[in-house]
């Protein structure tokens, strides 16, 4: 399975409550784990993506620079990092 975009408020929400995952947000170019306070804050105004492992999210990650030529990284939310 692959990384899959998150397709509105209601699965997004449904993501943070079971603390399971990643969602990774393009426009800010972070991503984050689904238990993260962020995450319980946003919304799919903007397109999400949510990958279920960290293989996925790898995968995902890797696939967006090899496609991309102008891509830049996406960097692990500071707070999903620490603690």
């Amino acid at each position: 399975m692959t990384a899959k975009e998150v397709a509105n408020d209601g699965e997004l929400h449904a993501i943070a409550a079971t603390g399971a995952g990643f969602i990774i947000t393009l426009f800010n170019r972070r991503w984050h784990t689904a238990p993260c306070p962020h995450v319980q804050a946003m919304t799919t105004g903007e397109q999400k993506w949510f990958a279920a492992t960290t293989g996925e999210l790898t995968d995902y990650l890797q696939q967006r620079i090899a496609l991309y030529d102008t891509a830049k990284p996406i960097q692990a939310c500071p707070d999903c990092t620490t603690g």
